[in-house]
């Protein structure tokens, strides 16, 4: 008897084979009158493979079946018509639960409040015909952005990906925001099936909060300092993937990072604020809330297909305010921007950036804008000018196709002498640029004499 019937490890449930040869190497034909196996092996052996001629073999199909977790040995025993009747050879195999085939990636640590995302990266073992994936967030912990078609389950909260019948390796991943109030380290649990047999998630399980500003990192010393603030402002104005959540990096935590620097450099984390308030300075600082600080917008009221616009934002710092930044949202990514030396065009959030300065200078912030050929109706702009890390304030703004009547340069004001002056160039064949023929008053969808006249007894009060 020969062959190699040392198993090793398989899964339980499912089956494994190997090859055990029985020899005749006597001059008369051998006939196999039965084989016997331990427990958790088989064979093929059977009445139709005898006799076996001198000097010829045949072959045996061995099958492992492990049904538990344990070491299966013993002896395979041939009872045969060969002098003395009976042969025998080594058996062995294990079984073993499917082996860790998913592990999960998260971030260093978390931000209350702020979005993560968990990775799960599966690569299932050979062989296997379909598998699911059950992951277990912490408790409370906002579910969103599940991808591979998962879904969060109403019932236990827990994320479920599959059942996937194809057996191949996936990136699956998902977002979670902790409560603004959550604090200490948190668990995740989750396990995974594979033709019915179970495993848990490996890779990181636990979750500790954030202690240091996510600019803190060269290295994390309670410490910002200029480098960092500089590496951490320039991803924020490029739209740069941070390296510690959250990502998108928010304008208050790049502000929050300077009013850190200028404050004195060495901070500590504060649990009982919200951040990025959270992180304060060690020594006194009077950096801080500052309700006179103001941000206005000033573009025109209406837009000209193909042509583009100015717009700025007129930023006045408080007395309190040791770093301030400035965002502006386009309407569209189809939209052509132009920013000067003092600004930043992130093209992967579609918004202008301007900042961080560590200052409390007064400055007038401006980018040019191409409004597309194809455009039409109104348009909103949305920007925030964040102070301190501690105070955010909004700048709306909105454009559109439609002046008012009179309005002949679109400036969204009260038409006036310049609105005249512009319809008497072009009632004089000038054709001069930036008219708005939506801004005629007699709807017969020109600049003409009649806006002429309409425009100056507007001035002189007499409408």
């Amino acid at each position: 008897m020969s062959g190699n019937l040392a198993f090793g490890d398989v899964r339980v449930g499912s089956n494994a084979t190997r090859t055990l040869t029985i020899s005749n190497v006597g001059n008369s034909p051998l006939t196999v009158s039965s084989i016997t196996y331990p427990t958790g092996f088989n064979g093929d052996w059977n009445k139709d493979k005898n006799p076996i001629a001198a000097h010829s073999s045949q072959d045996v199909t061995v099958t492992f079946t492990p049904t538990a977790v344990q070491t299966y040995s013993g002896l395979v025993t041939v009872n045969s018509d060969k002098t003395g009747g009976t042969d025998t050879i080594a058996i062995s195999g294990k079984g073993v639960n499917v082996p860790i085939f998913v592990n999960r990636t998260l971030p260093q640590c978390y931000v209350s409040g702020s979005v993560i995302t968990v990775t799960l990266n599966a690569v299932p073992p050979a062989g296997t015909q379909n598998y699911s994936v059950t992951d277990a967030p912490p408790a409370g912990w906002a579910v969103s952005n599940i991808s591979d078609g998962g879904s969060i389950d109403p019932n236990t909260k827990k994320v479920k990906f599959g059942t996937f019948f194809d057996g191949q390796s996936r990136t699956l991943t998902y977002q979670i925001t902790p409560p603004s109030t959550e604090t200490g380290n948190r668990q995740f649990g989750g396990n995974t099936s594979a033709d019915g047999f179970g495993s848990d998630i490996g890779g990181q399980n636990t979750f500790g909060q954030c202690q240091n500003h996510p600019a803190d990192m060269s290295p994390m010393d309670f410490v910002i300092t200029d480098n960092e603030v500089t590496a951490y402002g320039a991803a924020w104005r490029r739209g740069n993937t941070w390296s510690i959540a959250p990502n998108p990096i928010p304008i208050g935590y790049v502000t929050r990072a300077v009013a850190l620097w200028k404050g004195g450099e060495t901070y500590k984390f504060d649990p009982a604020i919200t951040c990025p308030g959270c992180w304060v300075n060690t020594t006194a600082t009077r950096s801080g809330r500052d309700s006179t600080s103001s941000a206005v917008r000033v573009m025109p009221a209406a837009y000209i297909p193909g042509q583009a616009f100015a717009v700025s934002i007129t930023v006045r710092p408080g007395s309190d305010v040791a770093g301030y930044a400035v965002q502006d949202k386009i309407p569209s990514d189809k939209w052509g921007v132009s920013v000067g030396s003092s600004g930043d065009y992130d093209a992967v959030n579609h918004t202008v950036t301007f900042g961080p300065f560590g200052d409390r200078l007064e400055r007038t912030l401006t980018y040019r804008i191409t409004v597309p050929s194809d455009a039409s109706g109104s348009y909103t702009f949305s920007g925030i000018a964040s102070f301190n890390g501690l105070q955010e304030l909004q700048i709306a703004g909105s454009v559109t196709d439609k002046a008012s009547p009179g309005d002949v340069n679109g400036s969204g004001n009260t038409p006036d002498l310049a609105d005249a002056i512009l319809a008497l160039r072009v009632l004089a064949g000038l054709n001069p640029p930036g008219v708005f023929a939506s801004a005629d008053v007699n709807n017969d969808g020109k600049i003409g004499l009649e806006e002429v006249i309409y425009i100056l007894q507007k001035v002189a009060g007499l409408r």
